[in-house]
């Protein structure tokens, strides 16, 4: 019986300890302009590196600056783990932020932000950005990912994950289940 139990509990330990592991999240590895950076000329386009690939389809950027100033944006477009996003910069010299949404190739949502500054005022260029439909996300061949920003020695930017997988917490649930179960047979089997 003792054996049982003990097997049981390794057995729940590893499969519990190992979920962890295979959740991990998409997470920002660097951005263009980078973070922290200083622009006399504002960017026609942003660049954003993932650790993964992303869903195009379903991913969102906005830029907004000083005064609630909002910038144009356009189809956004994927290549292996980069998002790259056509932009109409129009407002004040100041601190801008660019605010991402993407959907991880696994399903996950995560969002964040990095942030910029313009020195000089930007204004609209005469072309807007392209209207080309959503380019799908296909892999590329293995790409050396880019060192992950930083200011002053610490990360640039904080990426926000919403949530754990609902089946995590079912397998989690289920595994107890099995254990419990077969705690209860062990001891019944021991009393008969």
């Amino acid at each position: 019986m003792k054996r049982t139990a003990v097997s049981l509990f390794l057995t729940a330990f590893v499969l519990l300890a190992t979920a962890g592991t295979a959740s991990a999240h998409t997470k920002l590895e660097s951005s263009d302009p980078a973070e922290g950076a200083s622009l006399e000329a504002a960017p026609t386009q942003l660049t954003l590196r993932f650790s993964e690939l992303v869903k195009v389809e379903t991913s969102k950027v906005t830029v907004t600056g000083p005064n609630a100033s909002e910038w144009q944006v356009g189809q956004l477009a994927a290549k292996g783990p980069v998002l790259t996003v056509p932009v109409t910069p129009a407002g004040p010299a100041g601190e801008y932020a660019v605010n991402y949404e993407v959907t991880s190739a696994d399903g996950h949502s995560v969002n964040g932000t990095t942030r910029f500054t313009l020195t000089k005022e930007a204004t609209p260029a005469g072309a807007a950005p392209s209207s080309a439909p959503a380019v799908p996300n296909t892999p590329t061949q293995a790409q050396a990912p880019a060192p992950a920003p930083t200011v002053d020695g610490q990360p640039a930017e904080a990426v926000q994950v919403t949530g754990a997988p609902w089946w995590l917490f079912f397998l989690g649930a289920a595994v107890l289940v099995v254990i419990g179960v077969g705690v209860a047979f062990a001891i019944v089997r021991k009393r008969s």
